[in-house]
Order: structure tokens, then sequence, then C-alpha cells
């Protein structure tokens, strides 16, 4: 239940940006329950190296993003924006293919284990690189001396995108260390 509460927070903060104190701390509370208990689920069954390489990962991820950001080796504009808004809506539709494929397909998800590794290779690299649409976000708020009530919002904004980077790096070293067994 804590995602979904974690979902409604974001929609309210986003909503209502004058709540955003309010409706970020309870997606704090509510994500890092569910982190928790899927980095527990990890460590179990695969040893707790993989989460603290997944969170080593994630540091790593937005320190290099930052860096590409404020170097502006990589810079975000209209275009990029768009791109990444088109990859992100591929990336749900080809998952909610797979996931419906494989649970009406005789051969079950076997067939389909190549097309999922590289679903999560792409979520990979697609939620690093939202991490500089994030920071563009960021710097233009700053810059248009935006009212400080929308802090929370853009704080909350770099949250979830910072945990998505640390889902997909863990799902990712998950299956790789499957692939290894």
């Amino acid at each position: 239940i804590a995602p979904i509460i974690a979902i409604i927070a974001v929609i309210a903060t986003h909503r209502l940006p004058q709540f955003a104190f309010v409706t970020s701390i309870v997606y704090a509370v509510c994500e890092g329950v569910f982190l928790g208990f899927i980095s527990a689920i990890v460590a179990y069954f695969f040893g707790g190296e993989l989460v603290q390489m997944a969170l080593v990962g994630t540091f790593g991820v937005l320190a290099g993003m930052l860096f590409l950001y404020a170097t502006g080796i990589i810079r975000v504009g209209s275009f990029f924006r768009k791109f990444m808004f088109s990859m992100l809506i591929g990336l749900v539709i080809s998952s909610l293919l797979l996931f419906v494929v494989s649970v009406f397909s005789t051969s079950g998800f076997e067939g389909f284990y190549s097309l999922y590794v590289g679903i999560v290779v792409v979520s990979v690299i697609v939620s690093s690189l939202y991490l500089l649409v994030d920071f563009d976000r960021i710097s233009h708020y700053v810059q248009s001396n935006a009212p400080r009530e929308y802090e929370w919002s853009l704080a909350l904004g770099l949250a979830v995108t910072i945990v998505w980077v640390y889902i997909e790096l863990l799902r990712l070293l998950v299956i790789l260390s499957n692939r290894r067994n």
C-alpha cells in the first residue's frame, strides 16, 4: 500500500503545490518503507552486495548527470524534453505489452527474457537521463524567481527520479545476478 500512497502524494503535490511540504514528507515515508522492503527482499535472496551496488550506482549516476548538466556537455532543450517524454511513454507501453503477452503466452516469460532485459537496460538509461530534465526544471525555477512554495515540489520531482534510478539499477543487477547463477 506504501507505493500507492506515495503515488497519490506525488499527484497531490503537483495539483496543490502549496501543500508540497506535507505531501513530500508523506511520499518520503511511504517510499522509504517500500524501498526498504524491496531492498530487504533483494538482500535476502541475492545478497546485500546488490543493494549496496545499486546505492553506489545511483549516487554515481546522480553525480555523473549533475556533472554533465553543470558543465553543459548535455543541454536540455525542448527537443530533449519531448524525446525523453516519448521514451517514457514507449517504455510504459512496451512494458505493459510485454506483461500482457507474457501472461497470455503458452511459453510463459522465457520467450520474452531478452526483450525484458532490453527494456530494463533502456529504462536505466531513460531514468538516468530524466535527472537532467529535473536539474533543468530546478534551474529554470530558480532563475525565474518562482515562489518558494515550489521548492518542495521540485525537490520531490528530483527524489522521484532518484528512486526510479535506484529501482531500475537494482532490477538490472538482479537480472545480471540471476544470469550468473
